[in-house]
Formats: C-alpha cells, sequence, structure tokens
C-alpha cells in the first residue's frame, strides 16, 4: 500500500475485477445491472439540487451490467426509463418509467455499491465494498499538526528559559546614567508601554478569520463539506471571508478617531484612505493573475482584495467625513448610536435602494425579485437566471468571460458564469461593514468593560434573530453568493459574540492569551496575499504521486497553515507589522 493512501486504503487486489486505483479523489463505482430483456436508460439527480430533473447519465444494454464512476460528494437518486428522453427529464414526468430510487443513495469513497433493475419493476440498491472512512485522515493529520507545532513551542521555550537563566548573572547597567544607550532604549520602551495597548482579543478574532482563510487557499485537503455553499445555506466556509471584512469596520472608527486626536485634516485622512485602498485593489488585480492569467479578454476583475478596497474607500471615507471631532464629548446610555447615527441613515437609504433594485428590476427573461440559482433549478425554467438581479447588473457592467467561470454553485446546478464577489453584491455587503464599524465606535465610545460586553452581545443578538426570521419566513434566505441581507446579519451577528467573547477571556479576565491567533491576526493581510502568491511554490507546497487522497491533500494544506502561523510568529517577535 503506498504512503499518500494508508489512511485512506486502497488495496492493489482487484474487487470484482474492479482496481480502485483507478478511482480518483471523492469517487466511487456504481455498478448498475439491468436484468431486462431490454435496453433501458438510467437518469440521476443530486439530492442538493433544488427541483432539478433528473439527467441522463447511461443507456444500460439488455441483460448486462455498466460500470460508471460517480461523484461520492453528493447523494443521488435514480430513475430507470424504458426510453432515452433526451438530457433532462423533469421529475414530474413519469411516462415509460420502469422504475426508481427515490431515496438519496449517499456513496462513500472508493466504495463500491449496486444498483439492479428488476423485472418486477423495482430498483434495488446496495453497498458491496464498504468505502474509506475520509475523515480519518483529517483526525490523523490534526493530531500531527498539534504535536508538531506544540513540540516547535515547547523546545523553543525551553531554549528562552535557558538563555534567559545564563543571563542572569550579568551586570546590569547603571541605569542612572541618562547619557547610557541602553537606559535610553529601556526608558522608550517603557513610555511605550504606557500608551494604550493594542486589544489583543481584536488581533485574535481577525487571527482567527485569516487561518481558514489561508486554509482554503491550500484547498482545505480537498474535503467537500469544507466548501462553500452551493446556493443557500450556511457552512462554515461561508464564516471567515464576512468576519474579516467585519474586522475591518472594526478598525476604521479606532483609526479615524486617533487621527482626529492627533489633529489630522479630514482631506488628509481621505486621500490616506484613497491610496490604501487602491493599494488593496492593485493587489487584488495582481493576484488574480495567478489564478485567471493576464488576457483582458478572460481576465476577473472582482475578487475579495477588490472587495476589501471598494470596501475601505466607501465606508472610511463616510466615517472620516461624519465622525464627530471631540468623541469624549457624546456620553451616555446610548453614545455609541449617537456618534454612528449620521452613517447609518446612509447606509440605510443605500440598503434599501439596494433591496429595491434586488427585488423590482425587471430583468429580461426572469421573474422580478428572482434570488434562485437558475441553471437545473425548477426545471430549467430560469436557466441564465442565476442571482435575478444581481448576475444581471454584473453581466451589464462586465462580459460575462470576465465574471467567474466555476461558481460553487455549477457543480450542482450547471450555471452558467457568476460572480458571487461581482459589482453589485458590493452594495448589501456594505451592511457587514457598518456592522464592523459599530462594534468599532462601542470599543472607542465605552471604556468600562461590561458596558462594551452587553452592547456587543445586545448587537450580536439582534442581528442573529433578524436573519433567522429572514431566512426562515422565505423572504431572504441566507446566501453567501448574493451577499443577502440575511447573511450579513448572521455573520455580522456572530462576529459581535465572538469579539465580545474574545475580549472577556483575552483583554477583560486574562484567562487567555489568544495563543495561537494574536500572531497571525496582527500581520493578517500580508499573511493572507503572501499566502496566496506562494499557494503553488514550494515549500509552501509539493506533490507526492497523484495527490488523489484527503490524507495527502489535508497533509500538504497543513503544512502550508504551519509554515505561515511559524512565520506571524517570527514577524511578531521582532515587531514586524507589515500593512497597507
Amino acid at each position: 500500500m503506498v504512503l499518500q493512501s494508508w489512511t485512506e486504503g486502497r488495496t492493489e487486489t482487484l474487487v470484482r475485477g474492479l482496481r480502485l486505483h483507478d478511482l480518483g479523489l471523492d469517487q466511487a463505482f456504481l455498478n448498475v445491472t439491468n436484468t431486462l430483456n431490454e435496453q433501458v436508460f438510467l437518469y440521476t439527480v443530486k439530492d442538493a439540487c433544488y427541483k432539478c430533473p433528473y439527467s441522463f447519465t447511461a443507456a444500460l444494454p439488455a441483460k448486462n451490467s455498466t460500470i460508471l464512476k460517480v461523484n461520492s460528494v453528493y447523494s443521488i437518486k435514480s430513475r430507470i426509463y424504458r426510453e432515452n428522453l433526451g438530457q433532462y427529464v423533469s421529475a414530474s414526468n413519469r411516462s415509460s418509467l420502469q422504475c426508481g430510487v427515490e431515496t438519496p443513495l449517499q456513496m462513500g469513497e472508493f466504495g463500491i455499491y449496486d444498483l439492479v433493475v428488476n423485472e418486477n419493476g423495482e430498483c434495488t440498491t446496495d453497498t458491496y465494498y464498504e468505502p474509506v472512512n475520509i475523515y480519518m485522515s483529517a483526525l490523523c493529520v490534526t493530531i500531527l499538526t498539534v504535536f508538531l507545532i506544540s513540540l516547535y513551542y515547547f523546545v523553543h521555550g525551553i531554549s528562552q528559559n535557558w538563555a534567559s537563566r545564563n543571563k542572569e548573572g550579568d551586570d546590569l547597567p547603571d541605569q542612572t546614567n541618562n547619557n547610557n544607550p541602553l537606559v535610553a532604549k529601556l526608558k522608550k520602551k517603557e513610555a511605550l508601554l504606557t500608551k494604550k495597548q493594542r486589544l489583543k482579543s481584536l488581533d485574535a478574532f481577525r487571527g482567527l478569520s485569516v487561518i481558514p482563510l489561508i486554509f482554503y487557499l491550500h484547498h482545505g485537503g480537498g474535503y467537500a463539506v469544507l466548501e462553500h455553499a452551493s446556493w443557500d445555506g450556511l457552512p462554515i466556509a461561508d464564516w471567515p471571508f464576512p468576519w474579516f471584512l467585519w474586522i475591518m469596520g472594526v478598525c476604521v472608527p479606532m483609526g479615524i478617531n486617533s487621527n482626529m486626536e492627533r489633529q489630522l485634516s479630514r482631506g488628509t485622512m481621505m486621500l490616506h484612505i484613497l491610496r490604501r485602498s487602491t493599494v488593496l485593489f492593485a493587489l487584488g488585480i495582481s493576484t488574480n493573475c495567478i489564478d485567471y492569467g493576464l488576457a483582458y479578454e478572460t481576465f476577473r476583475f472582482f475578487n475579495a482584495l477588490q472587495r476589501f478596497g471598494i470596501m475601505c474607500l466607501i465606508n472610511a471615507s463616510l466615517c472620516a467625513l461624519l465622525w464627530p471631532r471631540d468623541v469624549s464629548k457624546i456620553k451616555g446610555k446610548f453614545a455609541d448610536l449617537r456618534v454612528m447615527w449620521p452613517q447609518w441613515v446612509v447606509h440605510t437609504i443605500v440598503h434599501i435602494i439596494t433591496l429595491g433594485l434586488v427585488f423590482h428590476l425587471p430583468v429580461p427573461g426572469c421573474p422580478t425579485g428572482y434570488l434562485g440559482p437558475g441553471g437545473l433549478s425548477e426545471d430549467r425554467m430560469y436557466q441564465n437566471c442565476t442571482g435575478g438581479t444581481f448576475g444581471y447588473v454584473n453581466k451589464l457592467v462586465m462580459s460575462e468571460s470576465n465574471l467567474e467561470q466555476n461558481p460553487t454553485s455549477k457543480a450542482v446546478y450547471e450555471v452558467n458564469a457568476f460572480d458571487p464577489e461581482g459589482v453589485f453584491s458590493n452594495l448589501p455587503s456594505l451592511l457587514t461593514i457598518i456592522l464592523g464599524i459599530q462594534a468599532g465606535a462601542i470599543l472607542v465610545v465605552y471604556n468600562d468593560w461590561k458596558a462594551r460586553v452587553s452592547r456587543l452581545t445586545i448587537w450580536g443578538t439582534s442581528c442573529v434573530l433578524i436573519a433567522i426570521i429572514l431566512h426562515l419566513s422565505g423572504a431572504i434566505p441566507i446566501n453567501k453568493q448574493l451577499w443577502s441581507t440575511s447573511f450579513a446579519l448572521i455573520t455580522g451577528g456572530g462576529a459581535f459574540f465572538g469579539l465580545a467573547l474574545f475580549y472577556f477571556l483575552i483583554d477583560v479576565k486574562k484567562w487567555w492569551t489568544g495563543y495561537p491567533f494574536v500572531e497571525p491576526g496582527v500581520n493578517c493581510l500580508f499573511l493572507y496575499v503572501a499566502s496566496k502568491l506562494t499557494a503553488h511554490l514550494w515549500p509552501f507546497h509539493w506533490s507526492i504521486g497523484p495527490m488523489d487522497t484527503h490524507f495527502i491533500l489535508l497533509l500538504d494544506t497543513m503544512w502550508a497553515c504551519s509554515i505561515w502561523v511559524l512565520i506571524a510568529r517570527w514577524l511578531f517577535r521582532r515587531n514586524i507589522i507589515i500593512t497597507v
């Protein structure tokens, strides 16, 4: 058994004449046996595909078996028709139906499954060869990574302790001598320590957001469960990006207020914001070249960093213009709202206009207010309507070839090009930023930790409750690809809770140092951009054999993440902060 598959073992011995090493990542064999005296036709549909038609899969010869390689990520439903009804068949079409398996068949990686078409008009399924446990790989690699990182810090701690003991006998310089350079250095350090300290909780929360982003940039071990939602829903992969954006919002009022205290003019602040936004957008354009090349005709102009740049320009500029010159004069129970109300007025107007366009802008060939995935959904009635207004406006602004050609929804709904970071979705994502700015205002306005925690918790609870109501009522489903109102609210609400918890544990009670998230959080932007630039370079990435198991892919991913965590630690210990 080869090295890269020892936790997802595929025997070299043929199983029912099948070689398991012919299967790739997340694949299984499906043996379809037709016992009838006539040819029939197999149609399948992914269970995750909402109101989708059955798709033609294979023609099954009479009295014969057909071996198919199938994707084991999605459970499928199957139907056998006596006639070839074309590429797609509506679920309501039961003409010439021989039999069907309406209970979704969930297959596993490297398993072998049977589907038998019986003469009595029934289809039966069975597992012939058990699949591997792909999550055992995650457990093994996680334990190995934690062990290696812990070993590093243990050895490093011992070496530091040994070095400090060796220095105990050294004579200290005369600290009364003000001309002594070392004394001056110590005094400078002491002066810096007396200044207002960074919130370690904010750095830790930022680190918690950036580490998963690096993890996903390095393919996340190939686990589909860690991918973005195919359309509506909120898997774990959909949290880090909005949290990262929300934290950027938290930092805006803190930076603006600091500049106000330094008596900087609003014009000077606007120029700084313009420079930073331009750099962020330019970095996004540059990193896009890695995945989309340099050809203008097929280049993708928008992505995560571009959104950071746009959000920084709009929200930071608005905050610079509307933030009070002396916030310390604003007191009271609702001081944070009194500080923020001008910005909330502007954002509320913009969001109402956005929702008006989403639900009332006529989109040619599509229902007004459509929020579905298009493609196969709803029997392909709205095949070219993916995202409704979102997709339509993106195509008005850019050519379809400049959009994301392989969005997450394509694997399930077979949609055409659609860009989840496109032009229009910048508008609803403004809600994420203003919620972050509100959190930053709470930290600036209130000094008492109880007031901070209570306000953060109240905001978090309100956001989550509104999001749940919008989603469960069907008014505005939680959808990352559209950055829907409910998505911005529930992820923003989670961020309020997260920061409140981190702040209480780290900065208030000091029960936790924030390890290991503080260090990556300090240089989060550098880590994100650098990891994207080096994702295909050694030593951050390597290849052994076909790299076709979760174990080897996850080992590669965790290796890259561990390197960046150690780089973050090295920068932190040398007080190096790289930002724009």
